[in-house]
């Protein structure tokens, strides 16, 4: 089944801290380090799919698209997590790509768009595009714009006082 593992740098350890999702996809971490959030793309089937299909994976209606807050414990061997809990169900489509924001905001690439929601789920804003987008990525020097990638093609969102990247992301 798929898992949610943590790289430890200084040793070169991998352990597995997550394995309850279907498909875990997108990740990030709050500002304060406390939280890890992961979404769940479960709808999306891959086994047996030809490469030559697009898209290339089936719709599993009964599959997960929520997105996942867990809390980030801190022990001497490795942080682990505990407290699973879901914040958002995507309404359309799953939470592919995500990001948090300098400013503790989670943001998921959904479909047609682009779901801002504050750290416990509530949805802030909803930016949606001319097309399907799976995946998003702050840019510019101060880090305020948006840019969403997707089969349908790129666009770059700016002008979102009160949002911004993080620095070390």
């Amino acid at each position: 089944s798929p898992q949610t593992f943590r790289f430890r740098p200084s040793t070169g350890a991998v352990s597995m801290v997550e394995n309850t999702l279907g498909q875990p996809n997108g990740i990030g971490i709050s500002p304060d380090g406390k939280t890890m959030y992961i979404s769940d793309t479960g709808i999306t089937d891959f086994e047996g799919v030809s490469a030559d299909t697009v898209p290339r994976y089936r719709f599993n209606k009964f599959g997960g698209r929520a997105v996942y807050a867990f809390d980030i414990n801190f022990a001497p061997p490795g942080n682990y997590l505990t407290n699973r809990r879901p914040i958002w169900l995507a309404q359309t489509f799953a939470v592919d790509g995500l990001h948090v924001s300098h400013e503790g905001y989670v943001l998921g690439a959904s479909g047609t768009g682009i779901d801002v929601l504050s750290e416990w789920g509530e949805l802030i804003l909803r930016i949606e595009v001319g097309g399907d987008i799976n995946n998003l990525q702050f840019a510019g020097a101060d880090r305020r714009e948006l840019w969403l990638f997707g089969p349908s093609g790129i666009w770059r969102v700016s002008g979102l006082a009160g949002l911004r990247g993080l620095t070390n992301e």
